[in-house]
Order: C-alpha cells, then structure tokens, then sequence
C-alpha cells in the first residue's frame, strides 16, 4: 500500500511540476528572438528577463526558472532584476 502510495505522489508531483513550472533557457550561442525553450533557448539575459515579467505580468503565478547554459556572457549595460522579476 505505501508503495502504491509512494509511486501516486511521485506521478502527481511530476505532473505539476510539467504543467506547471515555466522554465525559460538562455545560451551566449543562440539566435535573438529564439523562443527560449531548451531547443530554442534566448541569446541574452535581457530576453529571458522579458519573458519572465511578461508572464508575471500576464497573471501566472507558478515557478518560474531561468537555466544559463555554459558560456561567456557579455553584457553592454548592468544587468538588473527588481521586484517585477520576482
């Protein structure tokens, strides 16, 4: 029984965190304008930050996790995150 039990909570965590959860993906080898998923992830910090409060903005109030892949990220300007990122 515990393990039938065991099994139905993992599936169900796993399912929310699949529909639920937002992840954004961000590489320095990227193309501006990708869409920032894992296959067509953001070139830049700035594109990701916008999506982010887009969603944010849009009402969705699940996590929302931003990946950087490897690499050597240049940035023109500061880079800031404020209440809105959060």
């Amino acid at each position: 029984m515990i393990k039938h039990i065991s099994k139905l909570t993992f599936i169900l965590a796993l399912i929310h965190t699949t529909v639920f959860a937002k992840d954004f993906y961000v590489s320095p080898d990227a193309k501006k304008g990708n869409s920032g998923t894992i296959d067509a992830p953001f070139a830049c910090l700035k594109e990701a930050q916008i999506a982010v409060r887009n969603n944010l903005k849009a009402g969705y109030n699940e996590d929302i996790t931003v990946y950087l892949r490897g690499g050597s990220y240049h940035l023109t300007e500061t880079f800031v995150l404020g209440l809105q990122d959060s």
